[in-house]
Formats: C-alpha cells, structure tokens, sequence
C-alpha cells in the first residue's frame, strides 16, 4: 500500500475512533440519567433515554466495525 493510502486509512480509523468514544460516552450519560433519579423521568422519558442509549451504543459498534474492517483491507 502506498504511504498516502496509509495515512488516509490512519486517519480514518482516528476519527471512528473518537467517535465510537464519543457515543460510547453519551450511552453511560443516558444510562446514568436514568440511574441518577427514577423518580423524576416519566416512563415515556425512561423509554426514549432507553431508546437513545441503544442508539448510541449501535452507532459505536458501527464505528468499531468501520475500524476492523479496514484493518484487515
């Protein structure tokens, strides 16, 4: 592979990975929205917190994926 490619995939895998941190931050914080005071979330707001945590946490296994798969390119 030639250096260009080599920095253009380093870099790639870079930003997936401050991404997949990223979401990987926001799903703790809506679970830990939810641990902090159930008394305080309707179970609507529970359930959409519930929603956005799986969101999050999808959305960083595809980071991830994007990263192994372009290792093994």
């Amino acid at each position: 592979m030639s250096l260009e490619r080599e920095l253009e995939k380093a870099g790639k895998n870079v930003r997936d990975a401050v991404d997949e941190a990223g979401h990987r931050t926001a799903a703790e914080m809506e679970r830990a929205k939810r641990d902090s005071d159930p008394g305080t979330m309707t179970e609507g707001e529970r359930l959409r917190s519930a929603m956005n945590e799986t969101r999050h946490n999808v959305e960083a296994d595809v980071d991830k994926g994007k990263r192994e798969v372009r290792g093994n390119l």
